[in-house]
């Protein structure tokens, strides 16, 4: 989650993801009794690790007291998710080659504010690493291009097998078919029109409509990529006006395109394999709070200017 105008240090995904410890994410810390036991002074306070292959260089507060192996797995890590976006999504990464890095005690959800990432919940496996890093290497205009800087990092996530909010291992496409089928659907000119968007994303507001936006984002971005690939899309990143933007590169007025999208959303159903997703207590309490909403009242409420 990058951080908006006013800063989200809110307690939204992983709440969630702290009440479902059963999704395997890429990032598993190792945690040995005997390491954790050992004595203050062999704990790392700073540590800093250079990806050599990019000249970025990372320091690391070490607020959560890892041990020495824990930090070596955490460098490893990073340097992993590092050399990934590197790979693969190379003409996003920015002129920063210098990154403040804290791994943080406590539940509240990690975040990124310009050059420096704020890491919660590593210990459990639930701090979203790549997805995180994605946003502070590439940079990120702030409220400016919330849906694309978001759309990317969770098309990111799943490609890495990074399985946290807002869809965990289930096929994104197919949770948000099931949104779809039951009227919960924020239109896209709305969620693209950056005067409205932190009221949808906003979890203080509202968590029920924030996992909506980020499941809608991540589904969006992820068709335009496997459809019209990586190269198009990297057009349109972090752009204001990103509606006018869309047409102009994919040569599609905006609403053309979601009904592309919603016609391949409505062939990807929700199977009864990936409904768990449901069962979990957070997104249980979730779907019940969006299944009761009065949605189209609230959608008029939020888009009321």
């Amino acid at each position: 989650m990058r951080k908006f105008s006013v800063l989200l240090t809110v307690s939204l995904l992983l709440l969630t993801s702290c009440s479902y410890n059963g999704a395997e994410s890429k990032e598993t810390t190792i945690v040995d009794s005997n390491d954790r036991n050992e004595s203050a002074k062999e704990m790392i306070l700073e540590d800093q690790l250079t990806v050599d292959e990019y000249g970025i260089e990372f320091i690391i507060k070490n607020y959560l007291n890892l041990t020495p192996k824990e930090m070596d797995h955490f460098k490893d890590s990073l340097r992993k998710a590092t050399l990934y976006l590197g790979e693969h999504f190379n003409p996003l990464i920015g002129d920063e080659k210098k990154f403040y890095i804290t791994l943080n005690k406590g539940n509240k959800v990690s975040y990124v504010n310009g050059n420096s990432i704020h890491y919660y919940r590593y210990l459990e496996g639930r701090a979203p690493i790549i997805h995180e890093l994605s946003h502070a290497l590439f940079g990120y205009t702030p409220g400016s291009g919330y849906f694309t800087q978001e759309g990317i990092a969770i098309f990111i996530q799943n490609e890495y097998k990074e399985y946290l909010f807002p869809n965990e291992k289930t096929p994104i496409h197919q949770l948000m078919n099931y949104f779809v089928k039951n009227e919960r659907y924020i239109p896209l000119e709305i969620l693209m029109n950056e005067e409205l968007a932190e009221r949808f994303t906003d979890v203080y507001g509202n968590e029920a409509l924030s996992w909506v936006s980020y499941v809608e984002a991540g589904s969006f971005t992820t068709y335009l990529i496997d459809k019209y690939g990586k190269e198009k899309y990297f057009l349109i990143y972090n752009q204001a006006n990103l509606a006018a933007k869309i047409e102009q590169v994919y040569k599609k007025p905006l609403n053309e395109l979601e009904q592309e999208w919603l016609a391949f959303i409505n062939e990807n159903e929700l199977k009864e394999r990936n409904q768990w997703i449901l069962n979990q207590p957070y997104y249980k309490e979730l779907n019940r709070t969006l299944l009761e909403m009065d949605f189209a009242n609230k959608l008029k409420e939020l888009s009321n200017r």
